[in-house]
């Protein structure tokens, strides 16, 4: 380990024995220092070798403890848990109007995260929009996740993903559905 230490206005590197420990006092011999002559003779000083403090190795903060676990809290009663999370009124969702097939495991197609998706396969747009991409040099492409294929997540150009329709809907339980009239006799 090496420290500095300042003795008469000069700076000295100092490279620390083996064997030494943090707090111990070790001996240190200065080089001699030359002066120039002045009026009147002065002999060189060499100061007498003193006792120097070896600094403690810095330490590091503590390792990082993760957070401790929630519990989840119990569900409302009277709700249907299964409806309230398959069910996401504010989600707008979209279809593969064209196959998008790449190979995924070229390496410069996977560098950018490039996927291959099937015509009509129903998507999630999770970064950009269908105007402008990603922006910069990825401005032709979405990121899209795949719910079909558990969630899965990459890139595909935006002008094969189109916004899904609205389907019309169910219609209502009972209701009797409207049949051609009855013939007359």
């Amino acid at each position: 380990m090496q420290f500095q230490v300042s003795h008469g206005g000069r700076n000295y590197a100092v490279t620390c024995p083996n064997g030494v420990v943090a707090g111990q006092q070790i001996t240190i011999a200065l080089p001699a220092v030359t002066t120039t002559a002045v009026a009147t003779a002065t002999p060189n000083y060499v100061p007498p070798p003193q006792p120097q403090y070896v600094p403690p190795p810095s330490y590091s903060a503590p390792p990082a403890v993760a957070p401790p676990a929630y519990a989840p809290t119990a569900p409302p009663s009277g709700k249907d848990l299964f409806l309230e999370a398959t069910m996401d009124t504010n989600e707008t969702l979209y279809i593969m109007s064209k196959d998008h097939v790449v190979d995924e495991s070229n390496p410069s197609i996977q560098q950018y995260g490039i996927i291959s998706v099937t015509k009509g396969t129903q998507v999630k747009i999770v970064e950009g929009d269908l105007a402008s991409g990603l922006g910069g040099s990825l401005g032709d492409y979405v990121r899209v996740s795949v719910p079909s294929k558990g969630g899965k997540q990459g890139l595909v150009s935006r002008h094969v993903v189109k916004k899904q329709e609205a389907a019309a809907p169910p219609p209502a339980i009972g209701a009797v559905s409207a049949g051609p009239p009855p013939a007359i006799s």
